[in-house]
């Protein structure tokens, strides 16, 4: 027995699990182990030992599974301690190969033999460690006794190693025996474990440990150097899991080498699943037919005089069989026609006989084979052809543009006084402008040509490069602002070509807006036909009638409850219908809700959104939100076609850029800074004058004119012109003009604008920019009318709705004026606010919030920390109005 313990401890067992496995059989010669235990450190009556002497080298042991915490006053059999580690280090020992199958089975039968010794000794664990050892999800209302048995079951499951255990299944009133048999068949298996299934086990832990170790690896390669999509998901997660608040402040925290690579995968995954969409679509088919006496009958054109192959089938079909044959006939090159005149032949037609036999194979033999081989062939021919059409298509636009270009570089032009010298030099600086965008389409059209192109591949339109310049310069100037630089020197990066982090700062379209305005544009659509349903679900993502304002509206029920009908408030109701019913009859939809003050009295009172509009309410923090496309874009296709709906002008300009980027390939926002990073790298910018540059640096800080200057942000601008809807031949004005930051944008839209300026500076800049100044005070202005009217008035002294109301004069019919107004005049009380909102809802309209800070960027010449908002009003011819009604 001695020897069997030391041949244990010599095959590295530990010491107290060798005593284990013996101390039965060495009972009997207790003293003589104990004295050879006694020289080894160990006590029998303790089973620990001493501290390892650490000049010794031992073997690791692996990870224990189950906790080895001692519990006071628990006995082993004998009346010693019992260590739960026995069957611990069995299972070391069994995941290094070391285990022996006697010493297995030995440790199988003190288990089983010890049951009730062993579930009563774990009961004195407390449930935070039983936890732990149980090893399995429990419910943390899981009782003691379970965990007990759970406990225990896992240390069970270890002797059955990794064999399969048949699920224990009964009928009503058979628990009982089916239990009993359901035990006996584990123990059977677990006594049939062999030498060879314990060497099996421990090559399957030491895959396990080899795998654990290559993951590891591979997890820290991913944070110090990703390379794959996987490393950088991995990445991203794991910044995520350590404080980032979003996946793109993960990003951001790459360098701008490795955000483009993620751009750059993430753009060809994307690409590749639409593109793997795509095919599957174009060759999925049903099952092919077994028509009986199809066959191909070689013909000519009637009218064209070229070659036809006709399949006819023989025998009518249902039509959904037709259908179906129809659109393998056309993804195949063919149509259907029933013309029989002039000896035509009417069937499927085609005009290559391996098309007509493919399909003829298709209906008759059910050979879908041949027909998806010729539709990938011809899809094939298509993308080759496209990609060829889309090169001459770019190289014959790039020459005509060009060739404009080098006519008006040539053309003879008087300078002799400012404005013409402005006048020639904006002519200048547009033919420069079309010779660089030439040499870009032609730059684009060669790597099309060469297959180099990544994601500008779809590119075909002037339109299209001109997006992605105006994007990239977008970009360029928010990667300034960010620096929070001066005017100057804002200008003077501007000017110096985009770097590798330039496309961080490109923004994706997205249909983003305060909560309170997305909501009120929900309830609006809850009143009109056909925009129910799509109302009701945005108003689950944006409902802004919280609890906090229902308290404020009980609170402070004079404030929102001003609805009035006839000139008189409106009175409470019994009925929450009937202050519905109102709301929709009277015209307050979108602007009112109903409030149930108590038990039959209900209110008509200001929606959240209309009472922060009106000042009352502070909209306890009212946040932006970001809706789904497949939410808001039928909504904005059901508005545009309703005159009794509006949804934010913004929501619009989102929509068009999302369809215009689409028609590129370009569906997301790592596939657009990848396209936008190809696109500038070579994009060829125009020369700008310098002369201009020089003045608008000398106008730098807010001179002490009393003049109320504050320039447009360019953002801002450009979504004030795709509101303002420009079309050729329309006349424009600007009449608070600054510096042209409006202008500028009316005369990229194709539209050269009248202007006007008070400052003698500011006109003389303009001039030499070469906008038609027309007047120097706008208000004292009368001189025709205008089709579109865009404006940043001053807004001191409510100066701004004397210049709206004069601009609404001077508009023509069905003409639109868009303008950026001060937020003081959209809350205050004075007679004059009150008095121009009322006006505003008389003329039919709408007005969104900015963000707030739109007019403190940096690099403005002139800055301003107050808050605005944009006012759109459209001119019409004849208005309805109905008073509401109780």
């Amino acid at each position: 027995d001695v020897k069997e313990f030391l041949a244990k401890v010599d095959r590295g067992i530990d010491p107290n699990t060798a005593v284990d496995l013996v101390i039965q059989d060495v009972l009997k010669k207790r003293a003589q182990l104990s004295k050879y235990l006694e020289k080894q450190g160990v006590s029998i009556g303790e089973f620990k030992r001493s501290a390892p002497d650490s000049s010794k080298k031992t073997k690791a042991s692996s990870k224990k599974a189950i906790s080895n915490a001692s519990v006071a006053g628990a006995k082993d059999l004998k009346g010693g301690k019992y260590t739960i580690n026995y069957h611990n280090d069995l299972l070391g020992a069994a995941n290094e190969g070391r285990l022996s199958l006697s010493d297995f089975q030995a440790g199988l039968n003190a288990l089983l033999d010890n049951k009730e010794d062993v579930l009563e000794r774990l009961s004195k664990y407390t449930k935070g460690v039983l936890f732990n050892m149980a090893g399995a999800y429990l419910d943390s209302t899981t009782k003691k006794d379970e965990l007990v048995t759970s406990a225990y079951d896992r240390i069970y499951r270890f002797y059955v190693l990794d064999k399969e255990v048949p699920a224990l299944s009964f009928f009503m009133g058979e628990q009982q025996a089916a239990q009993k048999k359901h035990d006996e068949d584990v123990l059977a298996i677990a006594r049939s474990v062999t030498e060879s299934d314990l060497k099996d086990w421990a090559e399957s832990r030491a895959e396990a440990v080899a795998k654990k170790a290559q993951r590891k690896a591979e997890f820290e390669m991913a944070l110090s150097k990703p390379e794959s999509l996987s490393d950088f998901n991995i990445y991203i997660n794991h910044q995520m899991r350590n404080g980032a608040e979003s996946k793109e402040a993960a990003r951001m925290l790459l360098s701008p080498k490795q955000r483009r690579k993620l751009d750059k995968l993430k753009a060809e995954s994307s690409r590749d699943k639409r593109a793997a969409l795509m095919e599957k679509n174009r060759t999925s088919m049903a099952a092919g037919g077994n028509v009986e006496n199809a066959e191909i009958i070689a013909t000519k054109h009637t009218k064209k005089g070229h070659d036809l192959y006709v399949v006819r089938a023989g025998d009518r079909v249902e039509k959904d069989v037709y259908r179906e044959w129809l659109s393998v006939a056309k993804r195949l090159g063919g149509y259907y026609s029933r013309f029989r005149g002039n000896g035509a032949v009417a069937g499927f037609q085609f005009t290559e006989m391996d098309s007509a036999e493919a399909f003829r194979d298709h209906i008759s033999k059910g050979d879908n084979d041949s027909a998806k081989n010729k539709m990938a062939e011809r899809m094939n021919a298509f993308e080759d052809n496209r990609s060829q059409s889309s090169v001459e298509r770019l190289n014959v636009m790039a020459d005509k543009i060009e060739s404009k270009g080098n006519d008006s570089l040539s053309s003879d032009r008087k300078a002799n006084t400012a404005r013409r010298a402005g006048m020639a030099a904006r002519a200048i600086e547009a033919a420069e402008a079309d010779i660089a965008l030439a040499k870009t389409m032609r730059n684009i059209a060669k790597r099309i040509e060469s297959g180099s192109a990544e994601l500008l591949d779809q590119v075909r339109t002037k339109a299209q490069v001109e997006m992605l310049t105006s994007m990239a310069r977008l970009a360029r100037s928010a990667q300034v602002r960010a620096k929070d630089l001066s005017y100057a020197e804002s200008q003077k990066q501007e000017a110096t070509p985009s770097d590798a982090e330039t496309v961080d700062y490109a923004v994706w379209p997205e249909y983003t807006a305060y909560r309170s305005d997305i909501a009120a544009m929900a309830r609006e659509a809850l009143e009109q036909g056909g925009m129910k349903q799509i109302g009701a679900k945005i108003l689950k993502v944006a409902d802004d009638i919280t609890p906090e304002y229902i308290d404020f509206a009980k609170e402070n029920i004079n404030l929102v409850a001003t609805f009035m009908s006839q000139g008189k408030p409106l009175p409470a109701f019994k009925s929450k219908k009937a202050v519905e019913e109102l709301i929709h009859r009277s015209g307050f939809k979108g602007r009112a809700i109903v409030l149930s003050v108590k038990r039959g009295e209900n209110r008509v009172i200001l929606s959240p959104s209309e009472a922060i509009k009106r000042g009352v309410w502070d909209g306890n923090n009212d946040k932006r939100i970001t809706l789904d496309p497949s939410l808001i874009e039928p909504l904005i296709g059901k508005a545009r076609k309703s005159h009794g709906m509006s949804v934010p002008w913004y929501f619009d300009s989102v929509k068009d850029k999302r369809v215009r980027l689409a028609s590129m390939g370009v569906n997301n926002e790592y596939e657009l800074r990848t396209a936008l990073g190809e696109f500038i790298s070579i994009n060829v910018k125009p020369v700008q004058p310098s002369k201009i540059k020089e003045m608008e640096r000398a106008m730098i800080g807010r001179a002490k004119d009393g003049l109320d200057f504050f320039p447009t942000p360019s953002g801002t601008a450009d979504e004030m012109v795709s509101v303002a809807g420009i079309e050729s031949g329309m006349t424009v004005l600007e009449p608070s003009a600054g510096m042209g930051h409006i202008a500028e944008r009316i005369r990229e839209s194709g539209v050269e604008p009248s202007v006007i300026e008070y400052s003698n500076k500011r006109s003389e800049l303009l001039k030499e920019k070469g906008f038609n100044v027309v007047g120097d005070d706008f208000l004292e202005f009368d001189e025709g009318t205008y089709d579109r009217i865009i404006m940043n008035p001053p807004f001191s002294d409510k100066r701004d709705v004397a210049h709206v109301k004069h601009a609404y004069d001077m508009l023509n019919t069905n003409g639109r004026l868009v303008a950026i107004m001060s937020e003081h005049v959209f809350f205050a009380s004075d007679k004059k606010a009150v008095a121009f909102r009322e006006w505003l809802d008389k003329v039919g309209a709408t007005d969104e919030k900015l963000e707030a800070g739109t007019f403190s960027d940096a690099s403005l010449p002139v800055n301003t920390g107050v808050n605005a908002r944009m006012v759109v009003i459209d001119k019409k011819s004849v208005r309805f109005s109905r008073a509401p009604t109780q």
